[in-house]
């Protein structure tokens, strides 16, 4: 059954945060998780949408899933990262039968995979496939998406 082949890919580790520090120059900066109080290293080549980074501001929030591993000064990073109010999106990968949501994916220039939890009451008619934009928002657990629709360029 190709669905449980799914279900044992290590769930990602989904957070939400906001930024502490950016540098403009080196386009790199870091992001600290309230929950936690980890700090993660971030840039460009880590976010969904590199044009982001002119947004990139002291207390703005976002939302990231962690890669790497921290190891002496050096921090785990905040990958796949989206900014909280900006428009976003991805195709929608998963929409189990049982629950009352699905999930869209995006992916960052580095090829890290961040899974967007989309409610159900927000899916329409949707299928597994379709590209849908949305407005990034954040919970508890991490990234969630609101204002979903069919993107643009397949509405023709």
């Amino acid at each position: 059954a190709p669905a449980a082949a799914a279900t044992t890919e290590a769930r990602p580790d989904r957070r939400r945060g906001e930024v502490t520090h950016w540098n403009r120059e080196k386009n790199c900066g870091v992001v600290h998780d309230p929950q936690t109080g980890e700090d993660f290293y971030t840039s460009t080549r880590l976010m969904v949408y590199a044009e982001d980074a002119g947004k990139m501001t002291t207390g703005r929030e976002v939302v990231f899933v962690v890669t790497g591993t921290a190891e002496g000064t050096r921090k785990r990073q905040a990958a796949a990262l989206l900014l909280v109010g900006e428009p976003a999106e991805g195709p929608l990968v998963s929409r189990p039968a049982a629950k009352p949501h699905g999930w869209i994916r995006v992916e960052d220039t580095a090829g890290n995979r961040h899974l967007v939890y989309v409610a159900a009451a927000d899916l329409a008619e949707h299928r597994v496939g379709t590209m849908l934009g949305f407005t990034v928002s954040a919970n508890d657990k991490g990234a969630c998406a609101s204002h979903v629709e069919r993107a643009q360029d397949e509405a023709a």
